[in-house]
C-alpha cells in the first residue's frame, strides 16, 4: 500500500483503540499474578508480552476472561518440559 493508505490504516487503529503494547492490555501483570497464583518474575513479563501477541492478531481477545483463559493455557504449556 502508498503511504496514504498506510497512514489511513494506522490512524483507523489508533481510532479503534487497537492495543500495540502490553500497557494497552485489559489485564495488568497484578491481574495475571492473582489469577494465577504467581509472584512477581519474568514469567508475568513473557506472560504478558504472548497475551499482546494474540491480541494483535485478533484485537477482540482483549477482554479480562478471554486474556486471563489464555494466560493460564499459556502457563501450562510453558510448564511443559
Amino acid at each position: 500500500p502508498g503511504n496514504a493508505a498506510l497512514v489511513d490504516l494506522a490512524q483507523a487503529a489508533l481510532d479503534a483503540r487497537v492495543p500495540l503494547a502490553v500497557r494497552d492490555l485489559v489485564v495488568t501483570g497484578a491481574d495475571l499474578m492473582k489469577a494465577l497464583d504467581r509472584a512477581p518474575g519474568p514469567e508475568i513479563g513473557r506472560l504478558l508480552v504472548m497475551l499482546l501477541d494474540r491480541v494483535l492478531e485478533d484485537p477482540a481477545r482483549n477482554t479480562r476472561e478471554a486474556l486471563l483463559a489464555e494466560a493460564q493455557r499459556l502457563e501450562l504449556e510453558l510448564a511443559r518440559p
